[in-house]
């Protein structure tokens, strides 16, 4: 995937009556011709630079503490 760009990396969605997991690949919109993909989570790497790295304190997760 591009490194621009926006992708759900756990994108549910209901495919022949069944519910599906997918990556849901926006990477592209708002380009021109630009368009959502559906991607298949074993077809996809996702890579994050170093210059991603961000610490999370706990009043900034959701969820029970563990």
């Amino acid at each position: 995937m591009p490194s621009e760009g926006h992708a759900d990396a756990v994108a549910p969605r209901l495919l022949d009556g069944k519910l599906q997991i997918q990556v849901k690949d926006g990477t592209t919109v708002g380009q021109a011709g630009g368009q959502v993909h559906w991607r298949e989570p074993g077809d996809v790497v996702f890579h994050a630079e170093p210059a991603t790295n961000a610490a999370l304190h706990a009043s900034e997760v959701s969820g029970p503490a563990t």
